[in-house]
C-alpha cells in the first residue's frame, strides 16, 4: 500500500512537471514573439522618423530630393529583405506543424489499434472465462 502510494505521487508530480515546463515554454515563445514585434516596430519608428527628418529638407532642391529618393529605395529593400526573412520562417513552421500533424494522426491511429486489440483481448478472455466455467459445472 506504501509503495502504491510513492507510485501514485510521483505520477502526479511528473504531470505537475510537465504541466509546468508546457507553460514556461508558451512564455517562452510569447516573450520571443513580444520581442520580436518590439523590434520591428522600434524600426517601423525609426524609419518614420527618418523619413519626416529628411523630407522638408530634401524638398528645398533636387539633389536633396534624390538622395532622399535613394534613401527610400535602400529602405524599401530592406523592408523586403525582412519580410522575406519573416516569410521563410513562416513557411518552415508550416512545414514543421504539418510534420507534427502526420505524426499526431499516425499516433492516434496506432492508438486506436491498441484499444482495439485491448478490446479484442477482454472479449477472447472473458470467452475464455465462460468456457472455463461451463467445462467445470459439467
Amino acid at each position: 500500500p506504501e509503495l502504491m502510494q510513492y507510485e501514485k505521487r510521483f505520477i502526479e508530480l511528473y504531470e505537475q512537471i510537465t504541466s509546468k515546463l508546457e507553460e514556461t515554454r508558451r512564455y517562452y515563445d510569447m516573450y520571443n514573439t513580444l520581442t520580436d514585434s518590439k523590434k520591428f516596430i522600434t524600426k517601423e519608428i525609426s524609419i518614420l522618423n527618418s523619413i519626416q527628418g529628411q523630407f522638408e529638407v530634401a524638398m528645398t532642391n533636387e539633389d536633396t530630393r534624390t538622395g532622399l529618393m535613394r534613401s527610400l529605395d535602400q529602405i524599401n529593400s530592406g523592408l523586403l529583405q525582412t519580410f522575406k526573412k519573416a516569410d521563410d520562417k513562416l513557411k518552415a513552421e508550416q512545414a514543421n506543424l504539418k510534420v507534427m500533424n502526420e505524426k499526431h494522426t499516425s499516433l492516434l491511429s496506432k492508438q486506436r489499434q491498441y484499444f482495439a486489440c485491448v478490446k479484442e483481448f477482454q472479449d477472447v478472455c472473458s470467452h475464455g472465462e465462460k468456457l472455463r466455467k461451463y467445462m467445470e459445472s459439467r
